[in-house]
């Protein structure tokens, strides 16, 4: 039987983002109580506006940061992005750019993780079409990030 992109399933990493009042300590009572419900935090990016921020956050366990920010009153918009493990070395970003630019694909934004993977570093990108994104960059040798990678480093 032909196998179609459809019928392919790749790992995706779930990112957490809400809104936080630009305020001391907001950020570091987040981060606590993450930590108290053994929620690590793998990495994070924050853009600051004028009286808030809006913190892009990747954890091993989505499912119960969101919870935790939901029972606090915070707004939380889930999404999916596509984790990838990046060698060191020169060259090596501009190779995984290069696959998604020859798909005719566009980055909207991307961070990197605390976490890495066999030793290797992991960038995040949110991409114009993730599932297409993380076929053309497996086929392009990069591995790809799961959630069950982020618990295990």
């Amino acid at each position: 039987m032909l196998e179609t992109a459809r019928e392919q399933s790749f790992p995706q990493l779930t990112q957490i983002s809400f809104f936080l009042p630009n305020k001391v300590g907001s950020l570091e009572r987040i981060t606590s109580e993450f930590e108290q419900l053994e929620v690590k935090v793998c990495g994070m990016s924050i853009l600051d506006a004028h009286d808030h921020a809006v913190v892009r956050m990747i954890v091993d366990e989505p499912g119960k940061a969101t919870l935790r920010l939901e029972e606090r009153g915070h707004r939380v918009c889930t999404s999916q992005v596509l984790g990838v493990a990046v060698p060191d070395g020169v060259g090596a970003v501009p190779k995984l750019l290069g696959c998604l630019v020859r798909a005719e694909l566009n980055v909207h934004y991307g961070y990197a993780l605390l976490s890495r993977l066999h030793g290797q570093p992991i960038l995040v990108f949110h991409a114009d079409d993730v599932g297409m994104a993380q076929q053309v960059v497996v086929r392009g040798g990069f591995e790809l990030v799961t959630q069950d990678n982020l618990k295990d480093s």
